[in-house]
This record gives C-alpha cells, sequence and structure tokens, in this order.
C-alpha cells in the first residue's frame, strides 16, 4: 500500500528502508513518500538501503547474524529519543 498522500501527522521520528531486491514499485513508493515527507511537512526522514535484501528478507533479518536493520532501527531511536 503506497502511503503517500496520507500522512495524518508527521511530528513523530520516521525511518525508510527500501531493500536492494524490492520491486521498482515499492522503490518508487518509498522514495515518493520521502518527496512528500521532505518537500510537504519539512520532515526529514531517517533512510537505509538494505544492500542484498528483499522486500521480506530485511524484516527477518532482525535479530539474525545481519545487523543493517537492527542498527538503523537502534540508530532512529538514538537519535530521536532524549536522555
Amino acid at each position: 500500500m503506497n502511503v503517500a498522500g496520507r500522512l495524518s501527522r508527521t511530528d513523530v521520528p520516521v525511518l525508510l528502508t527500501m531493500a536492494e531486491f524490492d520491486p521498482m514499485e515499492y522503490q518508487r513508493s518509498t522514495v515518493t513518500l520521502a518527496q512528500e515527507l521532505i518537500l510537504q511537512h519539512g520532515v526529514v526522514p531517517h533512510f537505509t538501503q538494505l544492500l542484498g535484501h528483499n522486500h521480506f528478507s530485511q524484516q527477518a533479518s532482525i535479530g539474525a547474524g545481519d545487523s543493517m536493520l537492527t542498527a538503523a532501527i537502534l540508530d532512529l531511536i538514538e537519535t530521536t529519543t532524549e536522555r
């Protein structure tokens, strides 16, 4: 589902991910959402591209040997929460 055009709030941190082997439609959707956040809402989302992954393997990597997505999530938490 394309989220662009359906944002109801932008005051929360956003992490966008794109897997290297995502279908082009999914990649386009991610870029469109990033553009909307930046250009219409003035919000720069955190972004990471997960090399070597597809749409399903990126989530399956959490807690596994590949730490790319886990590192991106932890970075989002670290950089957007108060201590």
